[in-house]
């Protein structure tokens, strides 16, 4: 069978999803029944908003799907045998005697489990590797010989070991006519195994993606296997939408310093951003002054750092570990939550899901104050509750800062944090802050105004990193991400264990 192979490579900001979206569209108006695989949920339901605008709905002969949900369902396989799911592993950590929610042995068990997935992924067999690079290899291949016992005896199965089976040849496979891959720089060599079979019996296959995008070598991308992939033409997405001249240009100098890659001539738009490269982690910038902010760190560890230097100095951010936004998973974000509501609760009633929600954070003296106040209050499905100042008769309540006297636990360092983050920016933009903090990871996809990317690695990374390209794509990542200014974060802390950023001049 004769079969058409194109490669399109989508440099950041040339709108590769929207290319991926117009050739899905383009082939089942065309009668082709076609596979869209994307590599996040999130890009499947941006091409099922996108058919239902088209088409009024999901055509039938069209299947969107990610590739571990196209597994299960080639399978046949419910969600209630995955043994990835949170509540699943607790009782796997529980055969083992592990309860608490965090610890040494909770994380060592943690890292026995990454490796071997790691390896599953790369379709190498952890039994014949010798020298595992831990202190103690045995005991991490014992965590793994009791996993795979648990999971047959309780019937479960992981995504990894669905893959394996497909890829292997179990589950019928559909016919399809086009297939269409995002994102295959991602793609780990199972899961190309997954793929080659899935478009085995098509006659046009697309393969879009951007080697200098790899981000997930770590979970075992294989880049190489992209990049080596035999095809009848290869096109090349070559102008951003996203970047001025010069801060692609800066970004070139950049991946220019991959060796293993696929060179790509790329035009930006007709103007010019804005460079810092000499910003120190400690300096007081401006922040929430632009429409949408991005602040980047390499790592989680680094990203608490980060967030606790903002903590510190009264500024408002979303994401992990944020006091402000965070809700309902971090304390301080619900505390946060509690004092908007108490705010706007002077002037105005509330809803009862507001005072259902505010009564888990307040000290239970007052509760009971104003439920004694206002019977109301007790009921689970009531009317909503006045404003304060007229359930205490017209007394005045100042939030500036006495939210210790409301919320239990309430530290000082949040307490100061809240007072000066009220002061400077107000309630409303506390609420919605446009400083996001993510790892670079985590900022896949997305863009913003103002882009700050912090260069400090841990000591323990800055030792283990084997593989530059590794770095310098991820940091290529998080360059590319600002669409007017860029500012490189340096942490005087962090001394010779920061990425080393070209010089602009």
């Amino acid at each position: 069978m004769n079969q058409t192979r194109i490669k399109i490579y989508g440099p950041p900001g040339t709108g590769k999803t929207t290319y991926c979206l117009d050739l899905l569209c383009e082939h089942l108006q065309a009668g082709d029944r076609v596979l869209f695989l994307s590599f996040t949920r999130a890009a499947k339901l941006e091409a099922h908003d996108r058919l239902i605008r088209l088409f009024g709905a999901v055509p039938e002969h069209a299947t969107v799907s990610t590739i571990h949900a196209l597994c299960l369902r080639l399978l046949n396989v419910g969600v209630d045998c995955l043994a990835d799911r949170p509540n699943v592993m607790r009782l796997f950590l529980a055969l083992l005697g592990v309860t608490a929610p965090r610890g040494k042995r909770r994380d060592f068990i943690q890292t026995s489990l990454d490796f071997h997935g790691r390896l599953r992924n790369k379709m190498v067999e952890w039994e014949f590797i010798e020298g595992l690079p831990f202190e103690d290899p045995q005991n991490i291949k014992h965590i793994i010989r009791q996993f795979e016992a648990w999971k047959t005896k309780e019937g479960y199965v992981d995504f990894t070991d669905l893959l394996k089976q497909v890829a292997i040849g179990r589950g019928e496979v559909p016919k399809y006519d086009v297939v269409i891959i995002d994102e295959a720089q991602d793609l780990t060599t199972l899961q190309w195994a997954v793929v080659d079979r899935l478009y085995a019996n098509a006659s046009t296959v697309y393969v879009v993606g951007d080697d200098d995008q790899t981000v997930y070598s770590f979970l075992g991308a294989d880049v190489t296997r992209f990049l080596t992939w035999s095809c009848d033409a290869i096109r090349i997405l070559d102008y951003s939408h996203r970047l001025p001249k010069n801060l692609l240009a800066y970004s070139q100098l950049l991946a220019k310093q991959i060796k293993v890659r696929q060179d790509k001539q790329v035009r930006g738009q007709d103007r010019n951003g804005k460079i810092y490269d000499d910003i120190c982690m400690l300096e007081n910038l401006t922040y929430n002054s632009r429409p949408s902010e991005l602040y980047l760190t390499r790592n989680a560890y680094m990203q608490r750092k980060v967030s606790n230097l903002l903590i510190s100095q009264g500024i408002p951010f979303r994401g992990r570990y944020s006091p402000f936004t965070d809700y309902p998973i971090n304390y301080g974000a619900r505390v946060f939550e509690g004092i908007r509501i108490v705010h706007e609760w002077r002037d105005r009633q509330i809803e009862t899901r507001e005072w259902t929600r505010l009564k888990r954070t307040l000290r239970k003296p007052l509760v009971d104050l104003i439920e004694d106040k206002y019977s109301g209050a007790r009921e689970v499905h009531g009317q909503p509750v006045p404003p304060l100042r007229q359930i205490f008769k017209g007394e005045d309540f100042d939030t500036s800062g006495w939210w210790s006297m409301l919320f239990p636990s309430l530290s000082g360092k949040l307490e100061s944090s809240y007072k000066l983050a009220i002061k400077n920016f107000g309630i409303e933009r506390c609420c919605s802050p446009t400083l996001e903090i993510s790892t670079i990871h985590g900022a896949k996809g997305k863009e913003a105004d103002r882009v700050y990317v912090c260069s400090a690695l841990t000591d323990k990374l800055y030792r283990s990193i084997d593989t530059k390209d590794d770095e310098h794509r991820l940091f290529y990542v998080a360059v590319t991400r600002a669409r007017e200014e860029l500012f490189i974060i340096h942490d005087e802390d962090a001394g010779p264990a920061q990425y080393q950023f070209p010089k602009l001049y």
